[in-house]
């Protein structure tokens, strides 16, 4: 079956039809609904339960409401784009299902409240619904898979695994079976023909006989994963160790050297990642976590505590800053961590690689930069100038383009000016100092190496384009606060805090430039759809938090 029947079947096979031939009036007798847990996590824990143990990836909506829901928020902003009221259209006309309408689902006896799950297990997409009746659904199941685009006509061949049942469809008789649907009468599981893994018809016998005992449910960073999304309508997880697993099988002796050992650290050190998203009105909320083993939770803890305090950056953003990107890290912390990632070869080379920037700022990294920054940075890019952008070939010249500002809080102020002494005091005499009220100044004079201006004011270091170097050194001194109304108070909020980690994007002041630029027409509809992403990392006992908001823009 071709790739893209099989995504048709993936999607359909949940939205099957009302009953055709008259038997759409049918109301079944009440099912099994008292098995079906009432809570969102009991429900996720269910699907678990009937997946094998090392399943890689599961994608789990916790109700058909809060798809429709979700449909409902975006159809009329992303209408440009992609026309979801088309394809609830093509639903309703092609299988009669209506995913407003709960009585629809009903009728074809799926639980419209319990929501469903999809999973790959063993290369092979699989599809979970919870039932009320399975003798609808089975009836339906079998009208969908005889008509196009699946075709698969062939006589029904029926297994009984322990409690469940396995209906096997092909297209003609003497081929394999393309689609297998396995039910106990709670639960219906929808198994999907893919290009390598075992038959269908040996995967829908693996999965029915899946014992709890065996399941996805007993991962324990599964359960750990769950805890973290309970009020997220749609949540993601990911085996890393079970995916990493696949993808080394897949791509055995095709890997480069450096592929493959970021492949290892990667086994190594992570155990699974979790995804929530929820859709409100003028936003879509999601959060991410990455949990990782315990050797590397005790290497990085504290990773996210600067030792700097009090450092608001939010003086460095402009009413018109387009990126912000907010730092907030212990500097010795993460140099060690970023060390054990290499291993111990990739460790040396890194440091043979910084040993000529060492040597220019008369500094090693180690024993002297990690001491002097606070942890605390941020980079803001405040305007795109096209022109200067296209032309220019040097740092500078592309700083300028963007307006670009790096400001780091210092522990060490004193050395820190120490250092760029040095760098104005060699031979090739590459800056040239000055000095204003409360600001020392490293300008520079050459093309090569140039890391355009370089300024100290209290306790901050400021990198800014030669374009916006007088704003820059305003700022060390003054308040922009003011100015920043346009900005989202998210996005302040990051600059403002002391121990943040993240970035921001508004995308509305991107929409000219993609204008000029004549990007295609469904890039610039996305720029006019978003207007704010703000996003924010953290880490606790575990691993690593993010969480993340996308500001729509207003429906006109």
């Amino acid at each position: 079956m071709p790739r893209v029947s099989l995504l048709i079947l993936l999607c359909s096979l949940f939205l099957v039809s009302g009953c055709e031939n008259g038997c759409g009036t049918r109301q079944p007798e009440p099912g099994p609904e008292s098995l079906i847990p009432a809570d969102a996590a009991g429900r996720r824990r269910e699907f678990a339960r009937r997946l094998p143990l090392g399943t890689p990836v599961t994608v789990m909506v916790d109700s058909f409401g809060d798809l429709a829901a979700s449909f409902e928020a975006v159809k009329g902003r992303i209408r440009n784009i992609f026309d979801l009221g088309a394809v609830e259209s093509e639903i309703r006309n092609t299988f009669g299902v209506d995913l407003n309408r709960r009585v629809t689902f009903r009728e074809n006896g799926i639980a419209y409240d319990a929501g469903f799950a999809l999973a790959l297990v063993q290369q092979h997409p699989i599809l979970i619904l919870f039932l009320l009746d399975p003798e609808p659904f089975l009836q339906q199941a079998q009208l969908v898979l005889r008509r196009q685009p699946f075709n698969l006509r062939a006589p029904i061949q029926t297994e009984q695994v322990g409690n469940y049942q396995i209906q096997l469809f092909a297209r003609r008789t003497n081929l394999p079976p393309e689609v297998a649907v396995v039910t106990d009468g709670v639960i219906a599981l929808v198994v999907t023909r893919a290009t390598g893994g075992p038959s269908v018809a040996e995967l829908a016998r693996t999965l029915a006989g899946t014992g709890p005992e065996a399941s996805l449910a007993t991962n324990p960073d599964f359960e750990l994963q769950l805890a973290r999304f309970p009020d997220y309508s749609l949540f993601f997880y990911l085996d890393a160790v079970a995916a990493s697993a696949v993808y080394q099988e897949q791509l055995a002796g095709q890997l480069e050297p450096l592929e493959a050992f970021a492949l290892s650290q990667f086994n190594s050190s992570v155990l699974g990642v979790g995804a929530g998203l929820r859709i409100e009105e003028t936003q879509l909320q999601f959060r991410g976590y990455l949990s990782v083993t315990d050797q590397v939770v005790q290497l990085a803890t504290g990773i996210d505590s600067p030792e700097g305090t009090g450092a608001n950056l939010s003086s460095f953003l402009s009413p018109s800053t387009i990126i912000a990107l907010r730092v907030g890290v212990n500097p010795r912390i993460l140099w060690n961590t970023i060390l054990h990632f290499q291993g111990e070869r990739g460790a040396e080379l890194l440091r043979r690689r910084l040993r000529p920037m060492e040597e220019l700022f008369g500094a090693t990294i180690e024993s002297d930069l990690t001491q002097i920054w606070s942890g605390q940075a941020a980079i803001t890019i405040n305007r795109v100038s096209l022109l200067t952008l296209l032309q220019g070939t040097r740092f500078t010249d592309i700083a300028d383009a963007l307006n670009l500002v790096a400001v780091a809080q210092l522990e060490e102020p004193e050395r820190a000016g120490q250092i760029l002494e040095g760098l104005a005091a060699t031979e090739e005499d590459p800056y040239q100092r000055s000095t204003e009220p409360g600001v020392v100044r490293y300008a520079c004079r050459r093309a090569t190496p140039c890391f355009g201006q370089l300024m100290i004011g209290r306790d901050l270091l400021v990198l800014s384009a030669d374009r916006v170097h007088r704003w820059a050194m305003a700022r060390l001194n003054e308040s922009s606060e003011e100015q920043l109304a346009d900005l989202a108070p998210e996005a302040r909020e990051l600059m403002s805090q002391t121990n943040a980690t993240g970035f921001f994007v508004s995308f509305g002041r991107l929409l000219p430039l993609a204008t000029i630029l004549n990007y295609p027409q469904v890039v610039r509809d996305f720029l006019g759809l978003v207007d704010t992403l703000v996003v924010r990392m953290e880490s606790d006992a575990s691993g690593m938090l993010v969480n993340g908001l996308l500001t729509l823009t207003a429906v006109e």
